[in-house]
């Protein structure tokens, strides 16, 4: 039992498919040949079977017999080579070829005997008998052949279906084979053609060839295949594509390497995409980094996977060192890392969104308020790829409002114990125009308090208005800028310089709380005499500063009698000048916050306007580029071409006057000698020389009527190219014009599915115009064309057969082109078709970047916004265009005589 189930066993042993490295074409021939081979065997062991059923007679049968299982044995021994690809049942195939050794020894034996008795038998007999045996063989055979051939047939069928270049070398790394792709590729019509090649027989660089010759000798020294080449390669049209190359070492049954097994396919699209893709990176990283808040990602395992320049920055962390770290109190203080590793646990539970606020150390040492937000970032099959999250430092708003918040909390604690307060304070907030606050100010404070006088004074630090007039320098002064007072009590609106105020400015400087019942008890003389000159008696002053740095003075006063200042009251107008000084603030902020808008508002427009002007130099940068290709593509044929034309032009005079010296030297022979011989007659009229003597003048003249046709074709060509007039030059309109519809014929002539466009041309006398010769060509190009394009319709022949309005004359295909001068600086191109028109609102767009009108794939949507750049910016003209549905379009072009100015 234990033989047995060892005879079914596979062990640990290998398929012998991997002898063959699983390559496909390998497996198969091995498959095949052993299959074939096998049918074969069986097919003969059959006849022999068969052959000595119906002949009885024949001598010796159990030879047959023997040899029969001779063969049947050994057609097991492939059958068993086949299974043996995939299934190592080694035990079961010797099992196998013991048998057959057996059969075959016993059949020698058997057979040793009898040959003496054999040879015995007739001669003839025998070899008949051989000779149908070998017949018989001979046909199993060539069938065997002819399946094996089909095989290899069906398999290099499959190779050349396979959309990748496919190839072969031997060890010298010469070619044995390729598919059709590779073949196309190399610029071979067949892949037998490559048979015997090698790389520098093709059309590669001789670098690109050494290259591919390097690769293919290390992939056989070292048994080492080589996956994903990325390399360039000439195309046989000569251009520079990318491939991605894959490399394996060719082995035969052996194991010994016989050669090299090559792939690749054209990649340059992808390279391409790859180029734009790390532009598009590199500008959107910029971007990020220059945005003024912290943007940091995470993936699912809270691993760091962005951080921008804002937030390394501000923490003094170098990019590098972010990826590097796994949690977040690497960088952060512990309770810090604790909060944004709890805000992420909790939004990755909740699919709402995350919005809140933390405080956070930045690296100069300060606290920083920070508004956090965080969004899921999501794939395709929206699956969760991580977090981002956004930062916005509000530091500062929370530091203003936090002051606004202690100041109206101030003032709530105050308006509870003074209602008074409460109301004066209201009515200096109801405004945020700073004159008016002050004048609220004065006005209810005199009359609360019910002073003769209230003013407000501001400190002007070196006002240019205050001069010492002995010394012309500027003087600080001190400024009475708002008043309420009554009737009676005169005003002391103005300046007054630090020197006028003496003393008292020193102590206003110092934001001193002065309150003078009687200036009569003043000790100081000079305090005392400014108060007088003022005509105060009694007054109360409360300094404030703002926020800004202004110093002012809120002062209340009396001119006819002497008020005692209670502390109460002094309290209270301090309330009132806090508040004022709140108002103020606000007030400045409010003026701060509209200048910040209008700036805003004024650079978000600056920012559309050169939105604009990138757009626009964009459109104009890919026409250019794009007539400047086919500029260069025109120049080149019609300098290729032109050579050879100005030979064959210039040798056709000689060989008409040579062909004439001939004709005429051959008619003197004929004159001369009527009858020549035979030979010569025979040959005269096999070649029929007196047709001959008529037609080769007639096609000689021919041949200059053709060559003078090309030499006009390209000096049009070099007319409508101009490569070599990139500057503003003096030129003839018509010409441009002319080499336009040169160059369009072979859309304007008559095809098997479409009419002829006629051209109607109506010149005027045109002076030379000063004008860049290619981009008004470019405009011609671009406006005929589209206008080609619009009577796409009218020239369709199978819609003039159903509709027999199209055959009338003024309804045939026909573009108008009018040239005439409207003043004496200015010329004027009309450009018409009756084509299907516009409407007016297509009107309206059409010289937008990016519009158009035909179906996806057909047309860019910039030529005509190209052609108004040129004509109106570049050439200081107009380009007009006025259309009306079913009836056709016309295009005015009006450009001056000669440039003011030469655009750079």
């Amino acid at each position: 039992m234990e033989f047995l189930s060892n005879i079914w066993s596979t062990g640990n042993y290998i398929p012998h498919g991997h002898c063959y490295l699983w390559q496909s074409g390998l497996v198969w021939l091995h498959l095949l040949s052993d299959l074939f081979v096998a049918l074969a065997y069986f097919s003969i062991s059959i006849s022999l079977i068969y052959f000595i059923q119906k002949q009885q007679d024949m001598p010796y049968p159990e030879i047959f017999v023997l040899f029969s299982g001779f063969i049947v044995a050994c057609g097991m021994t492939h059958l068993m080579a086949v299974l043996t690809l995939w299934y190592p049942t080694y035990w079961l195939s010797g099992l196998i070829k013991a048998i057959t050794a057996v059969v075959s020894v016993l059949t020698a034996l058997k057979l040793a005997p009898l040959i003496p008795k054999l040879l015995e038998l007739s001669l003839l007999a025998q070899l008949k008998a051989i000779n149908n045996q070998l017949t018989l063989e001979i046909k199993d055979r060539i069938k065997a052949q002819e399946e094996l051939q089909l095989s290899q047939q069906k398999l290099q069928l499959i190779i050349n279906t396979i959309p990748q270049s496919i190839f072969w070398k031997n060890q010298d790394l010469i070619y044995q084979g390729c598919n059709y792709t590779f073949a196309n590729k190399a610029g071979l019509k067949s892949p037998v053609e490559i048979i015997g090649k090698t790389d520098y027989d093709l059309h590669w660089t001789q670098e690109e060839a050494e290259n591919y010759r390097k690769k293919d000798q290390q992939v056989i020294d070292y048994n080492t295949p080589l996956y994903q080449i990325i390399e360039t390669q000439q195309t046989s049209q000569g251009q520079q594509i990318w491939v991605e190359t894959n490399k394996v070492p060719l082995q035969n049954q052996r194991g010994e390497i016989i050669g090299v097994l090559g792939t690749y396919e054209d990649i340059t699209e992808r390279i391409k995409a790859q180029e734009k893709l790390k532009q598009q990176q590199k500008t959107l990283r910029a971007i990020l980094d220059n945005a003024p808040i912290w943007i940091w990602m995470t993936n699912i395992n809270g691993k760091m996977q962005f951080v921008n320049k804002t937030l390394c920055e501000n923490l003094g962390i170098a990019e590098s060192k972010f990826f590097k770290i796994k949690n977040y109190d690497q960088f952060l203080t512990k309770k810090e890392a604790e909060i944004i590793h709890n805000s992420d646990t909790i939004y990755w539970q909740n699919d709402t969104k995350y919005h809140s606020e933390k405080t956070f150390t930045f690296v100069d040492n300060k606290q920083h308020h920070l508004e956090i937000m965080k969004v899921k970032i999501k794939d395709d099959a929206n699956e969760v790829l991580g977090i981002i999250s956004l930062g916005l430092d509000i530091t500062d708003n929370k530091q203003s409002q936090q002051k606004l918040q202690e100041s109206e909390s101030k003032f709530r604690q105050i308006a509870r114990h003074e209602e008074l307060l409460n109301r004066l304070a209201n009515q200096i907030r109801n405004s945020l125009n700073l004159d008016t606050i002050l004048n609220t100010t004065v006005y209810q404070v005199r009359t609360l308090f019910k002073v003769e006088r209230c003013h407000f004074v501001w400190y002007r630090f070196g006002n240019s208005l205050n001069v010492d007039e002995t010394n012309s320098k500027y003087l600080d002064c001190w400024e009475i800028v708002n008043e309420s007072k009554a009737e009676k009590v005169p005003s002391l609106l103005g300046r007054y310089t630090t020197k006028q105020v003496g003393p008292w400015a020193l102590r206003f400087l110092q934001l001193e709380i002065i309150r003078v019942d009687d200036i009569s008890l003043v000790s100081d003389k000079k305090m005392q005499d400014f108060i007088l000159r003022l005509g105060l008696i009694s007054f109360l002053s409360i300094p404030i500063k703002t926020q800004s740095g202004q110093i002012g003075v809120l002062v209340c006063g009396h001119h006819t009698s002497i008020r005692q200042w209670r502390d109460s009251e002094v309290e209270l107008l301090k309330g009132v000048t806090n508040q004022l000084a709140i108002a103020i603030d606000q007030a400045e902020l409010y003026n701060q916050s509209r200048e910040v808008a209008l700036q805003a508002r004024e650079q978000a427009h600056e920012l559309s306007k050169a939105l604009q002007k990138l757009q626009q130099a964009q459109a104009q940068l890919i026409q250019t580029e794009k007539m400047s290709s086919l500029g260069q593509i025109v120049a080149g044929l019609a300098h290729e071409i032109n050579n050879p034309i100005n030979f064959i032009s210039a040798n056709i005079s000689y060989a008409s006057q040579y062909t004439q010296n001939l004709l005429s030297l051959i008619h003197l022979y004929q004159q001369n000698y009527p009858h020549p011989p035979t030979i010569i007659q025979e040959q005269i009229e096999a070649v029929e020389l007196d047709f001959l003597i008529e037609d080769l003048p007639k096609i000689l003249n021919s041949m200059k009527v053709g060559a003078d046709r090309i030499c006009a074709i390209i000096l049009s060509l070099r007319n409508f190219s101009r490569l070599d007039e990139s500057e503003v030059k003096i030129v003839d309109i018509h010409e441009g014009i002319e080499s336009t519809l040169l160059i369009l014929q072979n859309k304007l002539r008559e095809k098997p599915e479409e009419k002829a466009i006629q051209i109607i041309k109506k010149y005027d006398s045109l002076p030379n115009i000063e004008c860049y010769v290619s981009q008004i060509n470019q405009v011609f190009m671009n406006i005929i064309s589209n206008a080609v394009d619009a009577l796409a319709e009218k020239r369709n022949k199978k819609s003039q057969q159903s509709n027999p309005n199209l055959l009338m004359q003024e309804n045939l295909p026909t573009i108008e082109i009018s040239t005439k001068a409207t003043s004496s600086q200015q010329v004027a191109i009309i450009i018409s078709d009756n084509g299907i028109g516009m409407t007016e609102i297509v009107c309206q767009k059409i010289f937008d970047p990016f519009f158009t009108t035909k179906p996806v794939g057909s047309g860019t949507g910039l030529g005509l916004s190209v052609s108004y750049q040129i004509i109106v910016e570049k050439h200081q003209g107009k380009l007009n265009c006025t259309s009306t549905p079913k009836q056709g379009t016309e295009f005015l072009i009006e450009i001056p005589i000669r440039q003011k100015t030469k655009q750079i």
